[in-house]
């Protein structure tokens, strides 16, 4: 399916959603802002970004969504396909969750 088509599936009922001053937020993985939208949806898109705290309670661990499944085998046919990134615009609201989720998981250390 296509991420216009699951987007419009999703966009309304999904389990993510959250309502509050007449905004609407979404908490599903790998999306970067929070926000309910199509650009930041971590559903629905093939290559996402996200950011999750490390296993051991230090740091964090930047978690790369990709495509499954086997590659084409004529791949440098039109254009460079491993210089596709992820999108432009992830840099600065990937660097600033990822600062968030390691001061959390910094102030519940030292509460225990």
């Amino acid at each position: 399916m296509s991420a216009h088509l699951q987007w419009m599936v999703v966009r309304n009922c999904s389990s993510f959603l959250i309502k509050r001053n007449k905004q609407t937020y979404s908490t599903e993985p790998n999306n970067l802002k929070a926000r309910n939208s199509f650009r930041y949806n971590g559903l629905i898109h093939r290559k996402t970004v996200g950011v999750e705290p490390a296993a051991d309670g230090k740091g964090v661990v930047v978690v790369i969504k990709r495509r499954s499944g086997r590659k084409s085998g004529n791949c440098h046919r039109g254009g460079h396909p491993w210089r596709q990134g992820v999108g432009l615009g992830t840099g600065f609201p990937l660097g600033r969750l990822a600062s968030s989720v390691s001061r959390a998981c910094l102030s519940l250390c030292l509460h225990l």
